[in-house]
């Protein structure tokens, strides 16, 4: 399959600075993907998170109509509960502003159950994977973690499918010669 997709680092795409996150831009049979990882750490400065909304602002204009965009990764804000569709705090928190960037690009966080547990504390869902195809994702799966993490592994599958332009006869019945329902039409505007 290797052979078959090239992967290159999306230059285009400008980390404005934050620390750690990942582009890359992937060329499939008939399909151009965009891909992210981003890790924001739960000590994140307040420059790195603008980076990090300032980027993920400009990712939908950057890959275009003609990409899908994956983005995943580990984000720590706890107090999104993508289930409610609600973030706790103002909303002009970070937590607030990612969640309406993610609203505004039509983007879907597909990860629902919890993907961190750790003891005395309560389960949360940090880790994202977030796609502007709700339909792309298939077969999401949790695993164990790994070793000694308190994160546990995802799987999943993304899977495309080529529409093929078909040829098919459309009438257009308004230009037919109903002047009676075309003056009813035209008096309604």
């Amino acid at each position: 399959m290797s052979e078959n997709f090239e992967a290159v680092l999306a230059q285009d795409i400008d980390t404005c600075g934050c620390n750690d996150c990942v582009w890359c831009r992937l060329f499939l049979p008939g399909i151009k993907l965009v891909v992210g990882i981003c890790y924001r750490c739960t000590a994140s400065s307040i420059d790195n998170d603008e980076a990090l909304l300032s980027i993920l602002t400009s990712v939908a204009t950057l890959a275009g109509a003609d990409s899908c965009t994956v983005i995943m990764g580990d984000f720590n804000l706890p107090c999104i509960d993508f289930k409610k569709s609600s973030v706790e705090g103002s909303a002009d928190s970070l937590a607030g502003r990612v969640y309406d960037c993610l609203l505004d690009n039509f983007w879907h966080q597909h990860v629902t159950e919890f993907t961190r547990f750790r003891e005395n504390q309560t389960p949360s869902g940090l880790d994202w994977i977030i796609t502007d195809d709700p339909e792309v994702l298939e077969e999401l799966t949790y695993l164990e973690p790994l070793g000694k993490s308190d994160h546990i592994c995802i799987s999943w599958q993304l899977c495309f499918t080529n529409n093929t332009a078909t040829v098919e006869l459309k009438y257009n019945y308004w230009k037919a010669d109903y002047p009676a329902i075309r003056e009813k039409l035209s008096s309604i505007n």
